[in-house]
């Protein structure tokens, strides 16, 4: 692990030492791009060569809706692994952890395929996330499995289904994310 950080740009043993020791208990390679000791590329780089894993650029317009419904939208914010190319044979996911084992062992088991697995720069991916579910996608399906309670469509409503292209669609997601970021935030209410 020194040698990586170090391979990194960390200046000095020490210092990578240091960083090698996960003090926080949460994702390493989070604490690590943190510090703001690395230079992400050259990080990533390091990772790929060390697990043998492609670095690479994701466009967020070239994934395909399809390819989303591979996995759970609350797993994908709460590991931070994306789908974001579906082979005959094997499913391609783009992460920027790859020591996250937990993560990569749920994403194997959702899939009904061998997964490929490719490292994306960290913010890279959280605003492919961003752009492809929208801030607030995890928050309504959690809000969607621990709330049963709906309201019954009275006579004469309809429920209309949005796809991707319809304008509502954009408005949908536009609230979502207006909620997500209030949440955050933890505001007691919200203008519009």
């Amino acid at each position: 692990m020194i040698n990586l950080l170090l391979e990194s740009g960390v200046p000095s043993g020490e210092e990578a030492a240091q960083l090698a020791s996960n003090l926080n208990g949460g994702s390493w390679v989070g604490q690590v791009l943190d510090s703001g000791k690395v230079d992400e590329q050259r990080f990533l780089g390091a990772i790929g060569n060390f697990f043998r894993v492609p670095v690479v650029s994701i466009d967020a317009k070239k994934i395909d809706r399809a390819t989303l419904s591979i996995l759970p939208s609350r797993f994908v914010f709460q590991h931070h692994i994306l789908p974001i190319e579906v082979k005959e044979n094997s499913a391609v996911l783009a992460t920027y952890d790859p020591f996250n084992s937990i993560g990569r062992q749920l994403a194997s088991q959702f899939l009904k395929k061998p997964a490929e697995w490719v490292l994306v720069p960290r913010a890279q991916l959280l605003r492919a996330m961003k752009a492809l579910y929208g801030i607030g996608a995890e928050t309504f399906d959690e809000i969607l499995k621990t709330n049963r309670a709906f309201e019954v469509l009275h006579e004469g409503e309809t429920a209309i289904e949005l796809n991707a292209d319809d304008p509502e669609a954009s408005v949908v997601k536009f609230v979502n994310q207006i909620i997500r970021e209030a949440i955050v935030e933890r505001a007691t209410d919200i203008h519009v």
